[in-house]
């Protein structure tokens, strides 16, 4: 969609040799002689951090497309006030008529070090609790990614993760997408189904896809019938599609 526009290239983030991109302009503090009011504005904006500055990106934008960690709107003039939710921090910006809004910047650093006042005094335990914070989701994923790297890969569940969240033997309680499926018609029947799911079992080590399992599949896994978050150090392996999928999640953060 909008992001489309831009679509900039991910290694600017990690220090590109030019200044000048197509769509986006690279701000870090090593131009720090640069007079351009642009980049002076969105140096400011970052507290000096820098990022990618996707240019014509609005506040549009930034409401739907643009809205990830790490964003801020650059304009000369530019009056931020920051307003932190419960989930995300969101942003509300008044500019006047004077002013213009020239792009969004992107850097992840802007986020983490959005509690870290620049240029104040900051208490050390503090500092070290929000470097904490900040660390852990990273942490926890570099775990992962590093058990699936020294797994072996499982080749024989062949995708049954999906049948047996359509597992319905005769008496037991429905799976929980039967409710957005009421109107859909099953690609085989109920039977095969059932007949598949109960003759192979289910070869399951993704603890995201087991929670959309119907209730009666569940007992039906050689690796459980539940599984908790800290079971991914123990079963991730790089031969589940879903571990796959993972990657772009981990990517993105």
């Amino acid at each position: 969609r909008r992001l489309a526009r831009w679509s900039p290239d991910p290694k600017l983030l990690f220090g590109a040799d030019e200044k000048k991109h197509v769509g986006a302009i690279h701000c870090t503090n090593q131009f720090t002689s640069s007079t351009d009011p642009i980049y002076i504005a969105a140096m400011e904006a970052s507290h000096g951090l820098g990022g990618i500055l996707l240019e014509n990106a609005n506040l549009d934008d930034l409401g739907g497309t643009l809205y990830i960690r790490g964003s801020v709107p650059v304009s000369i003039e530019k009056k931020l006030v920051t307003q932190q939710s419960t989930s995300a921090p969101s942003f509300t910006f008044r500019m006047g008529d004077s002013e213009k809004l020239h792009g969004i910047l992107y850097n992840p650093a802007v986020y983490y070090h959005q509690h870290i006042p620049p240029g104040g005094e900051v208490d050390q335990n503090e500092q070290r609790e929000h470097l904490l914070k900040a660390m852990a989701p990273f942490q926890w994923y570099s775990s992962i990614l590093q058990t699936t790297l020294d797994s072996e890969p499982i080749l024989h569940c062949y995708g049954l993760h999906e049948w047996a969240m359509q597992y319905h033997p005769e008496g037991s309680p429905p799976p929980p997408s039967a409710k957005y499926q009421s109107g859909l018609d099953l690609r085989v029947s109920r039977e095969v189904i059932n007949d598949t799911v109960e003759r192979k079992g289910i070869r399951c080590t993704h603890v995201d896809a087991l929670r959309f399992f119907a209730p009666a599949a569940g007992p039906l896994n050689h690796h459980g019938a539940q599984l908790e978050r800290m079971d991914q150090l123990r079963l991730e392996q790089k031969g589940c599609v879903h571990a796959h999928m993972d990657l772009l999640k981990i990517g993105l953060k």
